[in-house]
């Protein structure tokens, strides 16, 4: 059974590199748990945040949530917020926090997740870059 979680782990930690890369500043986890700890660079993780509304769905763009009678897949994650002080040294840096379960998905399912991630992360930037533009 250990040996399972730990594929299941490395799997999960190899597509978070492949697919969020250079985006992730830190991501620990992995070895103990069922989770990942993942840092991101410059890109807020809170339940208002551009990332947060794109993984929920909740964007108001049909493009990006899907038709209202079919919206796309949704990616559920604790926002670092959460699981930091909020008065602490680690706030800042939980803002861009996120934790990420992975014990009981199918790998199938983490692999599509941590894709989603992914364009979640481009959605956050492509309207970071288009209000800097302005």
């Amino acid at each position: 059974m250990n040996r399972g979680y730990r594929e299941k782990a490395l799997a999960v930690k190899g597509w978070l590199n492949a697919k969020l890369g250079d985006t992730m500043a830190e991501c620990r986890g992995g070895q103990a748990s069922f989770y990942y700890y993942l840092t991101l660079k410059d890109i807020p993780t809170g339940e208002g945040s551009p990332f947060f509304r794109c993984l929920a769905r909740a964007t108001g763009s049909e493009e990006v949530d899907g038709p209202s009678e079919g919206r796309l897949p949704r990616v559920a994650y604790i926002p670092g917020e959460f699981c930091v002080h909020p008065k602490g040294s680690m706030m800042e840096q939980g803002r861009r926090q996120l934790r990420l379960s992975y014990g009981y998905e199918e790998t199938g399912r983490l692999e599509e997740a941590i894709g989603y991630m992914a364009e979640a992360v481009r959605y956050a930037l492509s309207l970071d870059s288009r209000a800097r533009s302005v």
